[in-house]
């Protein structure tokens, strides 16, 4: 069985709540956006005024993919280890 964009049961299990796939943004626009296709997700992102969901909007996709979803996610935990060591906390 699979659904759109070749995504199967097991890879829809696997990464679509990974840290990679998920955003926190203003509660209005969440609630807009709903679970929705990320391509019309896009249209509230462009609304936020939060820097990492901005960036969102300039996806060269209306498609969001499991390496997106891994590269996102990379992306966060070089961020967080970052700013950890430079509080000295690592």
């Amino acid at each position: 069985m699979s659904n759109y964009n070749g995504w199967n049961i097991e890879q829809a299990e696997k990464w679509l709540e990974k840290f990679g796939n998920r955003v926190v943004f203003e509660k209005k626009l969440n609630i807009q956006a709903g679970n929705g296709y990320f391509g019309r997700k896009k249209e509230r992102y462009a609304q936020s005024k939060i820097a990492d969901i901005e960036d969102l909007t300039k996806h060269k996709s209306n498609d969001f993919t499991v390496d997106d979803i891994k590269r996102r996610e990379n992306e966060f935990m070089s961020r967080l280890i970052k700013f950890f060591a430079e509080q000295g906390v690592c």
